[in-house]
C-alpha cells in the first residue's frame, strides 16, 4: 500500500509540475523571453496584461482541454490494446478530466 500511495504522490507532483506550463499564458510569455524576467518584452508584456486571465475558470478550461487532448486518448489508446471495456475507459478518462481541470484551476487561480 505504502508503495501504491508513494508512488501515486509522485506522479501527481510531477503532472503537478508540468500543468503551469499548460495552463498559466504568462509563463509562455516568459519562455519567449528566454526565462529572462528583466527582458523589456517581456515587461512590456506584463504591463499590459499582467494577470489577465489568472483565474480560477480560465485554468479549469485549460485543465479541461489537457486532460481532454492529451490523458483521454493516451488511456483509450492503452484501454483499446488492453482490451478493456468502454465503460472503464470512460470511468478512468472521467477522472483524469476532473483532476486535470481541477489542478489546471488551482494552479491558474492561486496568485
Amino acid at each position: 500500500m505504502a508503495k501504491i500511495f508513494g508512488l501515486t504522490f509522485v506522479f501527481a507532483f510531477m503532472l503537478a509540475f508540468m500543468m503551469p506550463t499548460l495552463v498559466i499564458h504568462q509563463i509562455g510569455a516568459l519562455q519567449l523571453a528566454g526565462g529572462n524576467e528583466k527582458d523589456e518584452a517581456f515587461l512590456a508584456y506584463m504591463q499590459v496584461h499582467g494577470h489577465m486571465f489568472r483565474t480560477f475558470g480560465h485554468g479549469a478550461l485549460h485543465g479541461f482541454f489537457v486532460s481532454l487532448f492529451i490523458a483521454v486518448p493516451v488511456i483509450a489508446t492503452n484501454c483499446l490494446f488492453e482490451q478493456k471495456s468502454f465503460r472503464y475507459a470512460a470511468i478512468t478518462s472521467g477522472y483524469w478530466i476532473v483532476v486535470m481541470t481541477l489542478m489546471g484551476a488551482i494552479i491558474c487561480g492561486w496568485k
